[in-house]
């Protein structure tokens, strides 16, 4: 397939820091900061408030609530944000979770909280949330030069990683300082932030199609959208890889991981939230690295780093091992998970931001939107099933079996990625 030009909102402003993609990239900054300090303290806060049995079960639900709602808004979002106004998708998102988490803090300060709330929050959030990152990603293109692409996607990609970095590394002593009641209202404000500088983007608008008004309309365009992807073979190869890895690496990070560092290290919050600050030093110069470089072959670089990230998240379980965890002690394995953590992320900076640039580059602006929505639903579906199994074998299985058995299923990925020759496309 033909690759298609990006459009761009004005070809006279040429700069990569223009108005419209400065004014996303704050408003991401202030509000990324705010849920990291949110996800970091909420996990460990419901690993605090159950017995160590549940803890397991219980940030497996959490993530499901987190992830579930995109199966839902995902394949709508995307045809909205083909159809609507992006720049009010993107502001209004931003708002209403500033609303909810704001409820949310309420909540606690009136001592009516329960995990109940808490996870019914969270629920509403990603629905909105679902609408808000099709719209993103479709966006970008529109506010910069195919040549700046893969540079305006990897700073918006190292902003997320670095306020990731910085919340997570100050989430624990946040934790302490104000309580969860001051997290849920740091998250909130974020937001509101947010939400407000992104209201002054500019983006063209589209017109719609007098045939396609109403849920025929609605159902008739996303039809459209599943008929053009199904003839490319590499948007269906792409949209199946991101699949298979949301049900192995997503769930293994958020249930296993915290799991292991908890009871099997037995280290603290702010430990928690020191290693997830070590982790996003990866993403940070894995992104570093591509804003500053020119990638000639995305398809070599996709391929390469996609071997990285696998045999680095497969190591994670050989200190676990029991043997070998009582001889290295727990200083040592948390040195290792430093180290292979950054190892990990760099890896994935170095397969997400090419395999994202090209769909960009790839698909029309009027499927790009609906592009990212599917992707988002299908990999979606997917990230809850993995929580729940990971829920559930948490608890009974010892750790190392499960990293080992994850790098194994993702190793199987990466030959069957080779054996795709249309991926040179890439």
């Amino acid at each position: 397939m033909a690759t298609n030009a990006v459009e761009t909102l004005n070809q006279k402003e040429p700069r990569l820091f223009n108005r419209n993609f400065s004014l996303l990239l704050v408003g991401q900054i202030v509000s990324n900061l705010g849920t990291a300090v949110y996800m970091t303290a909420v996990i460990w806060y419901i690993m605090s408030v159950v017995p160590e049995g549940q803890g397991g079960k219980m940030v497996a639900v959490f993530s499901i609530c987190n992830l579930l709602p995109m199966l839902v808004g995902g394949p709508l979002a995307g045809v909205l944000a083909d159809r609507w106004n992006r720049v009010l998708i993107i502001a209004g998102s931003d708002l209403i979770r500033g609303i909810l988490f704001i409820l949310l803090a309420a909540a606690a300060y009136l001592n009516i909280m329960s995990l109940v709330i808490l996870f019914g929050i969270t629920v509403l959030a990603s629905v909105v949330g679902s609408f808000f990152n099709p719209a993103v990603d479709a966006s970008i293109p529109n506010m910069v030069g195919e040549n700046q692409l893969m540079k305006a996607n990897s700073l918006n990609g190292m902003s997320r990683q670095l306020t990731f970095l910085i919340g997570a590394a100050i989430a624990g002593f946040l934790y302490n300082w104000v309580g969860i009641i001051g997290v849920f209202l740091i998250n909130g404000i974020s937001f509101f932030l947010s939400g407000i500088s992104e209201l002054f983007i500019r983006l063209p608008q589209r017109q719609k199609k007098s045939d396609n008004a109403g849920v025929r309309g609605y159902m008739r365009e996303f039809a459209e959208g599943l008929r053009y992807f199904r003839k490319d073979t590499v948007i269906m190869t792409m949209i199946a890889f991101v699949v298979i890895l949301n049900f192995v690496f997503t769930p293994i990070f958020e249930v296993v991981f915290p799991k292991a560092m908890k009871f099997d290290l037995g280290l603290n919050v702010q430990q928690y939230g020191i290693m997830m600050a070590i982790a996003s030093v990866g993403g940070i110069l894995g992104m570093l690295i591509l804003s500053l470089v020119n990638i000639k072959n995305r398809y070599k670089t996709v391929m390469l780093a996609l071997f990285a990230s696998v045999i680095s998240f497969t190591l994670f379980g050989v200190p676990l091992l029991s043997g070998i965890a009582a001889r290295l002690g727990v200083g040592m394995i948390f040195g290792i998970f430093g180290l292979l953590s950054i190892g990990v992320t760099t890896a994935i900076a170095f397969v997400n931001m090419p395999i994202m640039t090209s769909m960009q580059i790839r698909i029309p602006d009027e499927y790009r939107a609906r592009f990212f929505g599917i992707m988002t639903t299908f990999a979606m579906a997917a990230a809850p099933l993995g929580a729940a199994l990971m829920g559930v074998l948490v608890d009974i299985v010892p750790t190392a079996v499960l990293f080992f058995g994850g790098g194994a299923i993702c190793l199987i990925v990466c030959f069957w990625m080779l054996a795709k020759p249309a991926l040179k496309e890439l």
